[in-house]
């Protein structure tokens, strides 16, 4: 398994990736996400992160509890005062995170470094790379930088570290010579290899995919004609399949909808008048009576309908007086002599309330509605639909097409007459 550990956001923090044995692709953490865990190859990258911020973004005081921190590009002033400190702290915690990186590697721990060092401690250039406190263990000293021994199960190396210089100079006094550096002694003894960069296949073309040169080259006219007719084509295609299936097969519509507009309707309304100016109006109320209606059964009597009345009253959340009102109403409904018809056909099987109805338009829309109540006496069809609004006159007509609408498709459906009635109730 190999790690790839770079540097990310914050403060430069690093991330890692690995690459398990056997397995094709390498997969990228956090140092921090790699704490606890061990790779046998462990790979650092992307040196040039910086080890800390130049400019701390953020004071803490752990005394005072106090937490300072850059806000919309300004700095308070603790964190000014205190730069110095938090740079340190940065610093600090840099090292601590080169630290874990480079412990968790169980056999091999790869550091990408610059071969010329003047320092002994690593380049001037990388004393603020993420990598820097490794720099230390990495580099020998300059009296044995040109000696190094022959690294073991590594290829000849050439004798220089650095792949191309000016003019074809030679290394420098300083320069690191590529082969096994051996540093302290006794047990704590180890080797550093110093990997000669004129072994690596610098610039390979890549085995897999298309490369981007192979993409822009002129290719043969014909051939390039043939396959852009063939794309033509298939993009006509395509295109007429898009335009065909973004036109729908049936256009739906409501009936509240549908019956906004004129509509030629053989099936005439009759209104019955049966609200009372004193009651109360609204959405809620209108809710109430329609559910009790649709609950109750049409043989009830005022205490059964009261019942009801309480139960729908509780779940829409409804006044008392708006309860007793639809009580009212209910009862008055269901002593029409239309309801008692209605309550005939029950007996015989033929009463539908809460009706879903559809039917289809002149001009192929398909109109959906629910009917409050449908039933057939043995003669006729009827619909009769309820309204509550306490302004009907506004509405009236359009109610009416809707009543209307109903009627027609219970007609349509039965093949036999219906007739229409709106309860203003």
């Amino acid at each position: 398994m190999e790690e790839l550990i770079t540097a990310a956001e914050r403060g430069k923090q690093p991330e890692a990736t690995i690459y398990e044995e056997g397995s094709e692709g390498v997969r990228m953490m956090s140092v921090h996400r790699a704490k606890g865990l061990e790779f046998p190859i462990v790979i650092l990258a992307d040196i040039t992160c910086a080890i800390a911020h130049d400019d701390p973004d953020r004071f803490l005081d752990g005394e005072r509890g106090l937490c300072a921190v850059r806000l919309s590009g300004w700095l308070p002033q603790d964190v000014i005062d205190h730069a110095a400190e938090e740079h340190s702290r940065d610093e600090a915690e840099g090292i601590r995170v080169a630290y874990v990186a480079a412990t968790r590697a169980r056999d091999v721990l790869v550091v990408p470094a610059i071969g010329e060092d003047a320092t002994g401690v690593g380049p001037a250039i990388a004393a603020s790379w993420w990598v820097a406190p490794l720099y230390s263990a990495l580099y020998p000293p300059e009296e044995k930088r040109h000696s190094p021994a022959r690294a073991g199960m590594c290829p000849a190396f050439g004798l220089d570290s650095v792949l191309n210089r000016p003019n074809g100079e030679p290394p420098l006094e300083y320069t690191v010579r590529p082969g096994a550096h051996g540093f302290g002694s006794g047990s704590t003894a180890y080797n550093v290899v110093w990997w000669g960069p004129t072994t690596l296949e610098l610039g390979k073309p890549p085995s897999f995919s298309i490369r981007q040169q192979e993409l822009l080259e002129r290719g043969d006219d014909q051939l390039v004609q043939h396959h852009l007719t063939e794309y033509q084509a298939w993009r006509n295609v395509r295109q007429k399949l898009l335009e065909h299936g973004s036109m729908p097969s049936i256009r739906f519509q409501t009936v509240t909808d549908s019956a906004k507009r004129e509509l030629a309707l053989d099936v005439k309304t009759e209104v019955v008048e049966m609200a009372k100016k004193t009651r109360p109006y609204g959405p809620r109320f209108g809710s109430l009576v329609h559910a009790t209606l649709a609950a109750v059964p049409l043989g009830s009597n005022a205490p059964d309908v009261a019942a009801v009345a309480n139960l729908q009253g509780r779940i829409f959340g409804a006044t008392r007086e708006e309860i007793a009102a639809a009580i009212e109403v209910a009862v008055a409904v269901l002593r029409h002599p239309l309801m008692q018809r209605a309550r005939a056909a029950v007996a015989i099987g033929r009463c539908y309330r809460e009706l879903p109805l559809s039917l289809r338009m002149d001009d192929g829309t398909l109109v959906e509605g629910i009917a409050d109540v449908v039933f057939f006496d043995g003669e006729k069809w009827t619909v009769i639909d309820f309204k509550t609004d306490q302004d009907l006159a506004s509405g009236l007509q359009r109610y009416r097409r809707q009543v209307a609408i109903y009627a027609t498709a219970v007609s349509k459906v039965n093949e036999a007459q219906c007739e229409a009635f709106l309860f203003c109730v």
